[in-house]
């Protein structure tokens, strides 16, 4: 492999090596001199964003000089808020990538967090997000620079809401810039319990409301969901049979190990650690599902798998990181549009409540906290609306027979094939 030399300038950005050049993320020099290391942000040492790669050099070697000859002085931790509050409490005046990667540590990944809702690394399901967020946040490039080699002390509320609109200008959805600002509000309350802050990122909340996300209402009509499972592949057939009779999401039927899985029990486990809000949810295996974990319970030698193999992987039972091309490429086969697999919980949560499963039994299968939660998950359709007038009608009409005279009922009233009530049931 080619061995880089670049002295220690580099970049903390995700970008490629070969990109570094071009990017706008800023440069760092990286030296350790006399048994003291030091990490340093070009930008904030001079003052301003440096963005050529020779520009980044020529102020690398200024403050090499300087550290080797003794007269390099780096700035003095900020006893003073940008907020001109003169608090003498703030900390140590560290750069706002450095207060992620210890906000990560030290909440996101803590495992004292909650230890029961904690999986088996001590990292709630709905935080492995955080460091992908926070990467995106430090990477922003503001009118001030960029904002992970900022002072954490110097990021402001004007620099939060530039973020947003610069969400909202990729169309990021309501409910992912919401995310987002989940995360300024966790890691500035943190900042500040650590002294890194005075003040809260997010000061003024009413400038920075998103809205209410649309209601997803798309549900399976006529023979979409045939259509569907003819053109799935057998791994993306079991997936989708998977999410329709549990209501789980897709990451968490794709970590689902053989152990969860107790057939004798008609128990499919899914452990803390690999669901959204951190709480282990049991849900009971109906006949159709069994019958796809049965075929997904041997390899192709005919033995069956182990039991740390993913009952959703591939043919030996390795880990499928993501089905979104196989997804793409069957809804394309059946000719279905606007369709999320997402949409398969929401299905699966309707046909539950249309079946006649209590809305207390629905919120528990989906591990929702609240019911208001889980009827934005409950799209009824035209053919249960139907029934449910039906059986209204029904149980009207049974009780009005306390009357003398028993009510009529036209003979098109009901469908040759349903049961028509009884029209002798008098007192």
């Amino acid at each position: 492999m080619p061995k880089y030399r670049n002295h220690g300038l580099r970049k903390r950005c995700g970008c490629p090596r070969v990109k570094w050049p071009k990017c706008r993320h800023g440069w760092h020099l990286n030296l350790h001199w006399k048994g003291q290391s030091y990490r340093l942000s070009l930008d904030r040492e001079c003052g301003r964003h440096i963005s050529s790669k020779t520009e980044a050099q020529a102020e690398a070697d200024r403050i090499r000089d300087a550290i080797r000859n003794g007269v390099f002085r780096q700035p003095q931790p900020r006893q003073e808020s940008v907020w001109g509050s003169g608090s003498s409490e703030q900390g140590p005046d560290i750069t706002f990538a450095e207060c992620a990667d210890l906000f990560l540590k030290g909440h996101s990944q803590s495992p004292m967090t909650d230890p029961r809702r904690t999986g088996e690394n001590g990292t709630m399901a709905s935080w492995r997000d955080d460091r992908a967020m926070l990467r995106t946040i430090t990477d922003f490039l503001s009118k001030n620079g960029r904002l992970g080699d900022r002072p954490v002390s110097s990021v402001a509320h004007d620099d939060v809401k530039e973020f947003m609109r610069h969400l909202m200008s990729l169309g990021r959805a309501v409910s992912t810039r919401k995310h987002y600002l989940r995360i300024w509000k966790l890691m500035g309350r943190w900042a500040m319990a650590e002294k890194y802050r005075v003040l809260p990122f997010i000061t003024e909340e009413a400038e920075l409301r998103q809205g209410q996300p649309a209601m997803r209402r798309r549900r399976l009509r006529g023979d979409e969901e045939q259509r569907l499972l003819k053109a799935a592949n057998p791994r993306l057939y079991r997936l989708i049979v998977a999410a329709l009779e549990t209501g789980a999401r897709r990451g968490e039927l794709l970590s689902g190990v053989r152990s969860d899985v107790n057939l004798e029990r008609r128990e499919f486990t899914f452990p803390a650690g690999n669901t959204k809000d951190g709480e282990e949810r049991v849900i009971p295996i109906t006949h159709r599902l069994a019958a796809v974990l049965e075929m997904a319970r041997l390899g192709p030698d005919g033995t069956p798998l182990r039991p740390d193999a993913c009952v959703f992987g591939n043919e030996v039972g390795e880990p499928i990181k993501s089905v979104k091309t196989a997804w793409g490429s069957t809804l394309r086969r059946a000719g279905i549009d606007d369709l999320r697999f997402h949409d398969l919980r929401h299905e699966a949560a309707s046909r539950w409540l249309e079946g006649g499963v209590p809305i207390h039994h629905v919120q528990a299968l989906l591990g929702h906290s609240n019911v208001k939660q889980t009827s934005t998950y409950l799209n009824v359709c035209l053919d249960g609306l139907k029934n449910s007038m039906k059986n209204f009608e029904a149980n009207r009409l049974g009780l009005h027979t306390v009357c003398t005279k028993p009510p009529v009922v036209p003979a098109d009233a009901f469908p040759a094939d349903e049961d028509t009530p009884d029209k002798s049931l008098t007192n």
